[in-house]
């Protein structure tokens, strides 16, 4: 017994002590973490702080939305200052250059901060993901700006790369195992631990473990990898018998695609642009993936088939560029395609860099998109400066064509007939693009009408079919809009309010209650009792969709959603999400009782007569009030 007791406290002792050394190894390795990279991890810090407070606080509280854009910021300077740290590293600057440097990113990031809109835009995002993809490109290769070190950037990249994925799996692991203790702990001991801290469990974990964890066991003498020849045996198997053939089957499909083009002379469809350029970035990846194996004479078949892999894509880098020519020269140029354009060019480049040069450094793929994407992304030459101009400049030409052109401004029309709908519909969509990703400054300079002013009433869905109301035009939506007049000529509709998250008077009514209609269910039909022995019941025929109230006294109140739908038809056509309340009640009044119908949200199909054809669904606040009462008590 003695020296069983003896046995475990040794045991303890030996654990402990283990664990102390364990725990001094992954102290002196996050300090080392903290040396090599102070300011990356003191970024992440700061996100899990600011993420915390929102946390705590709703997006209606002061400094909430400052405190997103403070985290977005963060976001973007934490790979910058990364790629700093490995280029101060390789390439030991000057103090005084390092800290300029340093401050010239800090300058860069407060400029980037104010820079973003009270409220994200399209344009804001479609922004921050380039500028994103662009600083961790610049992570990619920012130790070998001046080297040619071929060997050494792709063992570089493989570290930030299985690092990325051990990092993630890590964080993953670590995140479920507390977070079922921390359920065990509620569950066991009644606990009554609040689901927040789930979140904030998540948020330290993915901010500053992820991050620590991540920069802790990255290659501090970048230098040294050049000569280094470890490869992942699993990488080349799943690269060679897995990627490669699939990369392949989508050359040989988009080959035959190309065939088909030429023999019946129909011009490419727009979406094969997708399909290019995503094969084309999969075959990239698959080569830069075996890129270490070419010079291993059990592998020559990889320079064969960098060569071929290139050469190949010449004739899809064609297609590419007939494809996009046709939907600018139909209808300008957006952003999508003008990141098309950027990338057929980049590929081209690229392909004919690994053809011509002896030297085929592949530092040379992450740096040229890199450069792409700042390019493409910001100044005057910008995809989405040069995609404004194009979509107003397309606008005014219909406009000229149809007389819509005086003084440098769009007119309203004096005869809606005389615009044909293919006009109607290239404005209406072409408004409607503008709008969405440049807002109602893009179209202010050539309308007489204050376009702000609409945004604030209508709310931003429905600007777009104001604005062209403005013009004495219906908004129309080619899918929807512009189709064959007959009797099976059907389309949905939907119209939905923020009725539900407002606060709202009841004054009038004493009794009321939210009911749901679905088709196939009879639910809604119902006998509700009030405080008096004879129920109220309700009906809906969804023949004649009609909404029957039958007061305590037996009077029948009907409300038509017909003549509602007519109203809202005429002025939201078939959808519209913030459709103002007075749009979707009706009232009525018999001699016994008041009811009212706020409806929350209507939606069904219509025929081509502007009737409605089904109602599918809606939601309601049912409102009811007895007049007998109130006149026996006068």
């Amino acid at each position: 017994m003695y020296d069983e007791i003896v046995f475990y406290i040794y045991a303890i002792i030996l654990l402990i002590m283990i664990k102390a050394i364990a725990l001094k190894s992954i102290l002196d390795k996050a300090l080392v973490t903290l040396r090599r990279f102070p300011l990356p991890l003191f970024i992440a810090i700061s996100a899990s702080i600011a993420l915390l407070w929102m946390l705590d606080h709703r997006p209606k509280d002061a400094n909430f939305l400052e405190t997103v854009h403070f985290v977005i910021t963060l976001s973007l300077a934490l790979p910058a200052y990364t790629g700093l740290c490995f280029f101060t590293e390789r390439y030991t600057l000057k103090p005084i250059v390092h800290f300029f440097a340093i401050v010239l990113l800090f300058a860069l990031a407060v400029w980037y901060f104010y820079s973003i809109p009270i409220e994200m835009s399209n344009l804001a995002v479609a922004k921050y993901f380039i500028l994103s993809l662009a600083l961790h490109l610049w992570v990619a290769f920012a130790p070998f700006v001046k080297h040619r070190e071929i060997q050494g950037f792709w063992q570089y990249n493989k570290s930030l790369f299985l690092r990325f994925l051990t990092a993630s799996l890590y964080s993953g692991v670590l995140f479920g195992g507390l977070a079922l203790a921390i359920v065990a702990v509620d569950q066991l001991f009644e606990a009554h631990i609040d689901d927040e801290n789930y979140a904030r469990l998540w948020i330290l974990i993915a901010t500053v473990f992820n991050t620590w964890f991540f920069l802790s066991d990255l290659p501090e003498d970048v230098s040294s990898l050049n000569h280094s020849e470890d490869y992942p045996k699993g990488l080349r198997v799943f690269t060679q018998f897995v990627l490669l053939p699939l990369v392949t089957i989508y050359l040989m499909i988009l080959y035959v695609y190309m065939f088909k083009i030429l023999v019946t002379a129909n011009w490419p469809q727009g979406w094969v642009s997708y399909l290019v350029i995503g094969f084309s970035t999969a075959g990239i990846l698959a080569l830069l993936l075996v890129w270490p194996l070419q010079n291993d004479e059990r592998y020559k078949w990889i320079k064969v088939y960098v060569k071929y892999f290139f050469l190949a894509l010449f004739p899809l880098i064609l297609m590419l560029g007939f494809s996009i020519y046709i939907r600018v020269s139909q209808y300008g140029i957006t952003e999508n395609r003008y990141f098309i354009v950027v990338l057929a060019l980049w590929l081209l480049i690229n392909a004919i860099y690994f053809l011509m040069s002896s030297v085929k450094n592949i530092k040379v793929i992450p740096m040229t998109l890199f450069f792409a994407a700042i390019f493409s992304g910001f100044g005057p030459w910008s995809a989405f400066s040069i995609s404004e101009s194009s979509q107003v400049n397309r606008l005014k030409e219909i406009a000229e064509k149809n007389a819509l052109w005086k003084d440098s401004k769009i007119i309203p029309a004096a005869n809606a007939k005389a615009v044909s709908d293919t006009d109607v519909v290239e404005m209406s969509s072409i408004v409607s693009y503008l709008i969405e990703m440049h807002g109602t400054k893009s179209l202010q300079s050539i309308f007489t009408t204050n376009l702000d002013s609409i945004s604030e009433k209508e709310g931003s869905y429905n600007v777009a079919r104001e604005t062209m109301r403005s013009l004495n035009l219906e908004y129309k939506y080619y899918y929807t809009d512009v189709q064959v007049p007959g009797p099976n000529n059907y389309k949905d509709f939907n119209y939905t309010n923020n009725a539900q998250q407002q606060v709202l008077s009841i004054d009038g009514y004493s009794h009321f209650i939210n009911m749901d209609f679905y088709e196939g269910n009879d639910d809604f039909n119902k006998v509700l009792k009030l405080d008096t022995s004879i129920p109220v019941e309700i009906f809906f025929n969804d023949e004649s969709n009609v909404i029957t109230v039958v007061s305590q006294s037996k009077e029948n109140l009907e409300f038509n959603l017909d003549s509602m739908f007519t109203v809202l038809y005429t002025r939201y056509k078939d959808s519209n999400y913030s459709t103002p309340l007075e749009f979707m009640t009706i009232t009525k009044e018999g001699e016994s009782a008041r009811c009212k119908l706020l409806f929350y949200s209507l939606n069904g199909k219509y025929i081509g007569n502007k009737k409605i054809e089904k109602v599918n669904s809606f939601r309601l606040l049912f409102l009811y009030d007895v007049i007998e009462k109130k006149k026996a008590a006068l």
